[in-house]
């Protein structure tokens, strides 16, 4: 069996919060549901430093690009609505939860 090194020092939950800058109550379902790794001391919860850059590259977002601050060009194809089939839902459902009839998409002009 291999042995594994000792982690050197051991973060309490006040220490992990303040490091996450998070609450105590964090940490705790953190603990509970499983999703960062941590140490039993008889009663006591103690996390290695690996356990936290583990946790924190795991939540990690990565970047999806470089952000130029111009929107982006529309996905959606409104022509085919001149040919009758429409390119967006004809109910949507709001937060409130009551359904609307969004507008009708307009093809674009065509300047010659």
């Amino acid at each position: 069996m291999a042995e594994q090194a000792f982690p050197g020092e051991l973060w309490d939950i006040d220490q992990l919060a303040a490091h996450l800058k998070t609450s105590k109550d964090f940490v705790y379902t953190l603990t509970a549901q499983r999703r960062i790794g941590f140490l039993r001391v008889g009663k006591f919860i103690r996390f290695a430093p690996e356990h936290v850059r583990d946790y924190l590259n795991s939540i990690a977002v990565p970047a999806e690009g470089v952000h130029t601050g111009k929107r982006a060009a529309p996905t959606s194809d409104i022509t085919n609505a001149a040919e009758g089939t429409r390119a967006f839902p004809t109910t949507v459902r709001n937060v409130g939860g009551r359904t609307r009839t969004p507008r009708t998409p307009v093809a674009p002009k065509v300047f010659s």
